[in-house]
Formats: structure tokens, C-alpha cells, sequence
């Protein structure tokens, strides 16, 4: 399969709110600060959530193939696709300021992005589902989809 459309976009605000906190509770475990210092399990349960969490959600990558397109957060354990056959419809969607970042059920369907904006709504021809893929690049992603839909 060829890749015709490959674009990454990553979470600025979201890693750097969890890096500084990530280094304010090193800093509080490591020089056992306040009145209360921060014990050795629950510092290492926090750093492995927060770990996680980047490690899941640091990235977002859309690719588009001759035969489907695809959405994958962080290093790829989360992903997502619907195959250009199956595409029904696709349009510009403007994402509301309280849809968050990450993935998230809406009413229009599951949106996964890393920014607010606008999003590529995709509906399914063979399900009433939806799916939102969020871009800064919504107008270049919907032509390059209807190209392929053209050619299937």
C-alpha cells in the first residue's frame, strides 16, 4: 500500500502541564518537602500514570493509503481506521472548545485529536457511525480522500 498523506501533530500543552508537574513531584520526593512528604509508592504510582499517559496520547499520526485511513495516538497502541470503501460522506466539522483533546464520544460520533480546531468528519456507509480525525489540515485531508473514494 502506498502512503499518499502522512502527517504527525503533538500535544504541546498537554506534555508540558504533565512534564512540569512530573518535575514539581520529583523535586517534592526527592528533597521530602512540607509537612507531609510524598511517600515512595504513591510518587511511583503518579510517575507511571503520567508516563503512560504521554507515552499514549504525546502524538497523533494520520495516514492515508490507497486503501483506508488511519488515526494513531502516541507509540501506535491506539489506533483507528476505516477503509476508503466504506467512506459515505466526508466534511469539514468545527470541533466545540469543550470536545477536550484526546478521544472522546460526541454526539457527531468518536473524536480523536490533539488540538482544538476542526476535525474530518468521515461517515460509514456500512454502520451509522461516525468518525472525527483531527487536523490543522481538514480541507487537504478531505481532498485527498475524495480522490481515493473517486478512484475505488
Amino acid at each position: 500500500m502506498k502512503t499518499i498523506y502522512k502527517k504527525t501533530q503533538y500535544v504541546i500543552f498537554l506534555n508540558a502541564i504533565l512534564l512540569i508537574v512530573m518535575v514539581f513531584l520529583t523535586y517534592g520526593y526527592v528533597y521530602q518537602t512540607g509537612n507531609k512528604p510524598l511517600p515512595l509508592l504513591p510518587y511511583s504510582i503518579l510517575m507511571l500514570v503520567f508516563i503512560v499517559v504521554i507515552l499514549f496520547f504525546y502524538k497523533l499520526t494520520i495516514i492515508i493509503d490507497n486503501e483506508k485511513i488511519e488515526a494513531i495516538f502516541g507509540i501506535g497502541l491506539l489506533k483507528k481506521s476505516i477503509k476508503i470503501n466504506d467512506i459515505k460522506s466526508i466534511e469539514n466539522y468545527k470541533i466545540p472548545w469543550y470536545a477536550g483533546i484526546g478521544i472522546r464520544l460526541t454526539p457527531k460520533g468518536w473524536l480523536w485529536n490533539v488540538s482544538l480546531g476542526n476535525a474530518v468528519l468521515i461517515n460509514n456507509k456500512t454502520t451509522s457511525k461516525t468518525f472525527l480525525v483531527g487536523s490543522n489540515e481538514v480541507d487537504k485531508v478531505i481532498n485527498i480522500i475524495n480522490t481515493q473514494i473517486k478512484k475505488h
